[in-house]
């Protein structure tokens, strides 16, 4: 880390590589994108995807992660190649306690 970067992490992450997919609401239909989650917090994931999202479109997991939620917004999306990008998702709807423990099965 660089000594003018702010860390705004409130909870540690987790290595959790396993394949993700999300679907987003648009005005013309709604749209499945897959990708891969490279990491899991209590308050979100970071995940890679072929295409970018836009800051605070909100997104709904089609498949289940080891935590009690199903949508997310996006906080970020960062071009790291031609044809990748790294977002990163917050957690909207956890059930429960908002730090409850991560379900890893």
């Amino acid at each position: 880390m660089k000594n003018n970067d702010i860390e705004k992490r409130t909870c540690p992450r987790f290595d959790f590589p396993v394949p993700v997919e999300i679907e987003t609401s648009g005005e013309k239909n709604d749209k499945v994108h897959k990708g891969v989650v490279v990491n899991i917090s209590l308050t979100g994931v970071g995940a890679y995807f072929f295409q970018p999202f836009e800051e605070g479109q909100n997104v709904t997991f089609k498949n289940s992660l080891p935590v009690e939620c199903n949508t997310a917004s996006v906080l970020w999306s960062r071009k790291i190649d031609s044809r990748l990008y790294i977002t990163g998702l917050k957690f909207l709807d956890q059930v429960g306690h908002p730090l409850s423990p991560l379900r890893f099965f």
